[in-house]
């Protein structure tokens, strides 16, 4: 996970605060955080049913490779497709602090104004 996600923080702290990261940046940032969150979660349901399997039946054979192979697959592609609507609805808006300087946030719109 370490190896996963901590070039990306390098890369948003280091854009955000001396090149104020670009529009699009902001938004794939947290897209990407909530698939690491996803895929954990989604890892840890797959290591907890492997357990209840070999416990509740250990007699039977171990997962193959192939089916190893396969749940990994299952499991990233789950956390892909359950962060898409983040990745779509996404979209960075302009606020005033409190201080009154402008920053950019990412958040998700479901409807526009026009609606």
């Amino acid at each position: 996970m370490a190896v996963y996600k901590c070039p990306f923080y390098y890369y948003y702290y280091y854009c955000y605060y001396y090149f104020s990261l670009s529009i699009n940046g902001i938004c794939e940032h947290d897209c990407l955080q909530l698939v690491s969150v996803f895929l954990s979660a989604f890892t840890l349901l797959a290591i907890s049913v492997d357990r209840y399997q070999a416990v509740i039946f250990p007699l039977r054979p171990r997962p193959t490779i192939h089916t190893a192979l396969a749940v990994i697959v299952v499991t990233w592609s789950a956390a892909i497709i359950a962060s898409l609507p983040v990745a779509v609805f996404a979209r960075v808006t302009r606020r005033v602090g409190h201080d009154g300087t402008q920053n950019n946030y990412c958040e998700e719109v479901l409807m526009s104004s026009s609606q």
